[in-house]
């Protein structure tokens, strides 16, 4: 009986904490959160998501003006379709950074998803999209990464990629 008891003792402790990890997180709150550890504040820049109602803050991102970030064609990405939800943050004046967070529907999207995140960077890289001032393109954009972890796809040109990538794991 007692073998039972802490059988299910731990059976219950492990699926509060997700051993170690928690998806509880909205995506909102943790790309606040990645902005506030790069500058000390959330900076100047403006943050979107899918659907803003109720989350202070943000403005709601149509899947129009998000697939734009990505082809610069003002149309859905191709892939809307398997992602659950994303926050952008981007720059405004060109005078910041550029944080991109999607919620894959399936684990298994997370990699073409990635790749979509990538192809944002290499044209950004390439001068495909002039948005940006040479200082913040060279300061960002030059050490610009994707980070895939579980359902979860980031594209992160920020002022310390290492710190927001940790942050990521963290909570992720």
């Amino acid at each position: 009986m007692k073998k039972i008891f802490l059988y299910l003792l731990l059976v219950a402790v492990l699926t509060f904490y997700g051993c170690g990890r928690t998806e509880n997180i909205e995506i909102t709150e943790l790309l606040m959160l990645i902005s506030e550890e790069q500058t000390g504040e959330n900076g100047k820049g403006v943050f979107y998501t899918r659907n803003a109602d109720g989350k202070e803050g943000f403005l709601t991102l149509d899947e129009n003006s998000f697939g734009r970030l990505y082809s610069g064609r003002y149309e859905p990405p191709v892939c809307i379709d398997r992602i659950e939800d994303y926050a952008v943050r981007l720059p405004v004046d060109d005078s910041g950074y550029e944080i991109h967070i999607i919620k894959c529907l399936n684990r298994s999207d997370s990699e073409e998803i990635s790749m979509m995140l990538q192809s944002r960077t290499e044209k950004i890289q390439n001068l495909e999209i002039l948005e940006y001032a040479p200082e913040n393109f060279e300061k960002y954009y030059r050490g610009a990464v994707v980070v895939t972890v579980g359902r979860y796809a980031v594209l992160l040109a920020t002022p310390d990629n290492k710190l927001a990538e940790k942050t990521i794991k963290k909570y992720l």
